[in-house]
This record gives structure tokens, sequence and C-alpha cells, in this order.
């Protein structure tokens, strides 16, 4: 919605945040595939395959398929488990954006933070499409 205020147009934007063990998940991925562990641990296990491909040797089939399907099962455990113990994943967070910055408020805790202390924000555009804003008043939140 866009509101007119004694300084000129600016934006409010408010919304909710629940998060699922599935966009955990999908933040997970994310995060791990996009960096080297990943990358290297993906590589090696299609090495593997390749290596069973050329030999016959079912042990190279049988440990590229583990290589690579590891890392993906146990970050889905890693997702659900962490929903599932972490307080702040309960109850939605909502989130309160205006030009002056954005109001993080989940039962009665609420924080506030300015945009020019804000140090990042991330859209990840995978399963549910869930945007994770990571700033130093989340932080704080999930701390307590």
């Amino acid at each position: 919605m866009q509101y007119k205020g004694k300084e000129g147009d600016y934006m409010e934007l408010e919304f909710d945040v629940k998060v699922t063990p599935s966009a955990m998940y999908d933040y997970l991925l994310h995060h791990t595939y996009s960096g080297m562990s990943g990358i290297i641990g993906t590589v090696f296990g299609v090495f593997l395959i390749m290596a069973f491909l050329a030999t016959k040797y079912p042990i190279y089939l049988i440990a590229g398929i583990v290589v690579i399907g590891y890392l993906p099962a146990a970050l889905w455990l890693k997702a659900h488990q962490q929903v599932s113990m972490t307080p702040a994943f309960k109850e939605p967070l909502h989130y309160h954006m205006t030009d002056k910055g954005i109001s993080v408020s989940q039962g009665e805790n609420e924080e506030q933070q300015s945009w020019e202390s804000c140090y990042k924000a991330v859209f990840i555009p995978l399963g549910q499409q869930l945007p994770f804003f990571l700033v130093r008043i989340l932080e704080r939140m999930w701390r307590h």
C-alpha cells in the first residue's frame, strides 16, 4: 500500500512469515550447494559414478549414490529438527516495513531496526519462495 505523508510518498508493507520444514530445507539446500562443500561432494559423487561406468565395479556406483544422496537427506532431517526444536519457528513472524526501517514481532516480542543498520536482505527463489531477511534484529529475536 502506498500512503501520503508529510515528507512525500512512501511505501508500507506488512506480511507474516511462517517457517516450515520445507522452506527451511530449501534455505539449507541453497546455502549448502552454493558453497564449496556441496559442490565438491556432488562432483566427487559424479566421479564415482563415472568410475563405475568405466570399470563396472558396483562399489563405485554404491559409493557415488551414497555421496550424492547423503547431504540432501541429512539436510532434510536437519530442517525438520531445526523447525521443530526452535521456539521462534512455532508462531509466524509479523514483518512491518516502512521507508524508515523494519519491525518484526512475534507474540508479545517486537524489535525494530532502521534500514541503515541492516546488513543484508536475501530472496531465495526456491520451493515456496520464502523471503529470508537477514538482519541483526532477527538474530537477537531468535536468541531469546
